[in-house]
């Protein structure tokens, strides 16, 4: 009877062990067990999620809309606008600039082109817009005055002088407002019936021409 008794004792020393250590695990974890349950239902719920359903795939459009019809060409209206025909060679032409005029005009240079005794011919270069003048006739002197109305820079000398020629002496000032050239006539060749004309040739250059009556009292002409 010892013999069966001595026999046991290991299966019941095994038993003992296994109780031991199950309640050894209960009590280490029981601080945690709030935890795992919460990892152990949040994984049920996420497997429990619907799947993610994939829309089917889009059909090909296999027609395309026709064009859309073209407007009809009319001719212009009332209020319509038609552009210039163009050149024969089918180019455009260029326009002209518009620059605006410099608050101050400039006059830089000038050239006799020719001074005898019927005809006198004078080419100024000057930097400015759109010229206008003022004409004005003394016949004590004689003398013909131009008035160009800007505001001037004058560049060149105030007097010039011709030992002969229609003209002999030309004088420039500056006003307020306006430069004024003065052409001394040796003889009064015509006074106001011949007047000098003032071309403007582009925005740098214009040209004063007077023609008068030859000392013997022939026509009015000019040499050219």
């Amino acid at each position: 009877m010892r013999l069966k008794l001595l026999g046991g004792l290991p299966l019941m020393m095994a038993l003992a062990w296994l109780v031991l250590a199950v309640i050894l695990f209960s009590w280490s974890i029981g601080g945690d067990r709030y935890l795992y349950r919460e990892v152990i239902e949040g994984s049920r719920e996420r497997g429990s999620r619907p799947a993610v359903v994939v829309p089917p795939p889009m059909t090909e459009i296999s027609r395309l809309p026709q064009a859309l019809p073209q407007p009809k060409a009319t001719s212009p209206g009332r209020n319509q606008l038609s552009a210039p025909p163009l050149p024969p060679d089918g180019t455009p032409e260029p326009f002209a600039p518009l620059d605006p005029p410099p608050a101050v005009w400039e006059l830089q240079s000038m050239e006799v082109v020719k001074n005898e005794a019927d005809y006198f011919e004078a080419r100024f270069q000057y930097y400015g817009g759109r010229l206008s003048s003022h004409l004005s006739y003394q016949s004590r002197q004689p003398v013909w005055i131009i008035d160009l109305p800007a505001d001037w820079a004058n560049h060149l000398k105030n007097n010039y002088h011709w030992p002969e020629g229609l003209v002999r002496r030309l004088a420039l000032g500056l006003h307020n407002g306006y430069l004024r050239l003065v052409l001394y006539l040796r003889q009064p060749h015509g006074g106001r019936d011949v007047l000098p004309v003032i071309t403007p040739i582009d925005q740098k250059t214009f040209t004063i021409t007077l023609r008068g009556a030859p000392p013997d009292g022939g026509e009015a002409g000019h040499g050219r």
